[in-house]
């Protein structure tokens, strides 16, 4: 399983995310929404921040939007897991 987050420079939730993504020390690709516009819309983003989980096929898994604390993020991950 692998991870991408949607963001954009000027987005305040963004960079959040980001530091709790850090603190919980999920590896993830950043993909920015200004200029990655074809990415977005293969995944349907419409929102920021959007974090979400792919297969190695990179088929959708699952996603959030928004902000989760370091351990909300932990939580979300191990819930895929099984």
């Amino acid at each position: 399983m692998k991870f991408l987050k949607f963001y954009a420079d000027w987005c305040g939730p963004c960079k959040v995310l980001t530091t709790n993504l850090e603190k919980a020390g999920i590896a993830y690709t950043p993909v920015n929404a200004d200029t990655e516009e074809d990415i977005c819309m293969f995944y349907n983003v419409r929102n920021l921040p959007t974090f979400i989980a792919i297969d190695e096929k990179e088929k959708e898994i699952a996603r959030f939007t928004g902000v989760k604390s370091p351990d909300g993020i932990k939580q979300w991950i191990d819930s895929l897991n099984g």
